[in-house]
């Protein structure tokens, strides 16, 4: 491989193709899989912190000073009889 396509390579002005790649990764001693593996991506989604009150877990889900407000409740369970409740509010 000439000193100008692996300049090339380097600074991504040109694609590598396996042709190519091939005298790299022995020229380092590495297999072809430490250069072509996909990158691993991070969850991408918002982790929210959650809040206690009442013995309750409260995870906001929508965005602040919006409406309606919107909340993941988590309430551990009891051995009492629930006492059933409405509200007028909005459906989500």
């Amino acid at each position: 491989m000439s000193k100008s396509t692996l300049s090339r390579l380097e600074s991504g002005q040109r694609k590598p193709s396996l042709e190519l790649l091939l005298p790299v990764v022995a020229a380092l001693a590495i297999s072809l899989d430490d250069i072509v593996n996909a990158p691993t991506i991070a969850d991408p989604r918002l982790q929210r912190k959650a809040t206690h009150a009442d013995g309750r877990e409260l995870t906001r889900l929508s965005q602040p000073h919006s409406e309606p407000q919107a909340f993941k409740i988590v309430i551990p369970a009891t051995e009492r009889e629930p006492a059933l409740r409405t509200h007028d509010g909005f459906e989500w």
